[in-house]
């Protein structure tokens, strides 16, 4: 087996699982730019196309994905935030439910 073989096979594996995004996501652009020519090497000319196509999408939204990180970035620690709440939204509905059902049959509350 030749050197580029893993390399290939993790290339194609995440393309085969998520597409060039999750390929991009998981190994990115440095990653792809070293594998990319083992498709030449094998004789696979329309792979390294589209690989190619791939990575120059990428490069022409090269902004909207550092927008794209730093949104992810802010919403992953509102993600944090919210898992610490000492609130049980579950809990907290229940009781709604309960006070509201209470006046309802009181008819101190229109459904």
């Amino acid at each position: 087996m030749f050197p580029d073989a893993a390399m290939l096979n993790l290339l194609e594996g995440d393309i085969a699982n998520g597409g060039f995004h999750q390929l991009y996501e998981n190994k990115g652009t440095k990653f792809i730019r070293t594998v990319h020519p083992s498709f030449k090497k094998i004789g696979s000319k329309s792979a390294l196309r589209l690989v190619e196509q791939a990575l120059q999408v990428i490069e022409n939204n090269k902004a909207a994905i550092d927008n794209y990180k730093s949104m992810e970035k802010q919403l992953s620690r509102l993600d944090s935030r919210f898992y610490r709440l000492k609130e049980s939204i579950p809990i907290l509905l229940e009781r709604y439910r309960q006070t509201t059902v209470v006046r309802e049959r009181r008819g101190q509350c229109r459904p």
